[in-house]
């Protein structure tokens, strides 16, 4: 993949500089700033970014790519978006982006060497995100939900250990349900959904969670990320004694 990669990166080069005695539009030419705002998708082979959403107020630009990055800043630099990341005063990062003739973004990463200068990636190719506006904007929500999500999940984790450890077994689903034994037991912790912002509950939606035992002592606790993310799911088992200091 990285070979195919270092391919594209290498072919884009090439079209820019080549030149024909019969000059056509260049799809890989660069457009203004101005063109690279809305949301866009990154291809499935590069993690860092999934859904990115790119806004322009006025005459600068911001950009949020999910889950810890929202409304970053993006500095115009010709017809080119960067975003510099700084460390202590120096820089040690920057993302670079511009929009193309062909419809797409066009990304380059690059990190600071300890000798100087930048080490960058080859050229990665974003398209269009597909969906209405709204659909979008609560898709990107949800992203950023996810380590909030995560960490309710890994609450929730720590309270059915306890629960084991006076127990001598796990609760059944069926004291995890609105209303269950396990909510009006006093090391029950609160849970919100980060997505829609009421309870946290034993459900299907994004931001609930779902959750199975086998037998008394092993359960499995799924948290739902949602808009295709795959859950967050621990497992846990108990073969322990109760320790009634707990």
């Amino acid at each position: 993949m990285r070979r195919l990669a270092v391919g594209i990166g290498v072919l884009v080069l090439g079209l820019t500089g080549c030149a024909s005695s019969t000059p056509s539009p260049n799809p890989t030419a660069t457009l203004p700033p101005s063109d690279a705002v809305g949301y866009w998708r990154s291809p499935a082979t590069l993690h860092t970014f999934q859904l990115v959403y790119i806004r322009q107020i006025q005459d600068r630009y911001f950009m949020w790519t999910p889950p810890s990055s929202p409304h970053a800043p993006l500095v115009v630099e010709g017809n080119r978006l960067v975003r510099h990341r700084d460390r202590h005063g120096s820089e040690i990062e920057r993302e670079t982006f511009w929009a193309r003739r062909d419809g797409t973004l066009a990304f380059i990463g690059s990190l600071a060497k300890e000798g100087g200068g930048f080490a960058t990636t080859p050229v990665w190719v974003f398209t269009r995100a597909k969906g209405s506006r709204e659909q979008l904007a609560a898709e990107l929500r949800g992203r950023f939900a996810e380590p909030t999500i995560d960490r309710q999940a890994d609450r929730l984790v720590k309270a059915l250990a306890l629960w084991a450890n006076r127990h001598d077994s796990f609760p059944p689903r069926s004291a995890l349900l609105p209303g269950g034994a396990f909510w009006s037991w006093r090391g029950a912790p609160h849970l919100t959904n980060a997505i829609t912002g009421g309870p946290m509950v034993l459900g299907s939606g994004a931001g609930n969670f779902d959750y199975t035992t086998t037998g008394r002592r092993s359960y499995t606790l799924s948290a739902h990320r949602g808009y295709g993310q795959p859950d967050y799911t621990q497992s846990g088992g108990w073969s322990q004694t109760p320790n009634p200091s707990l």
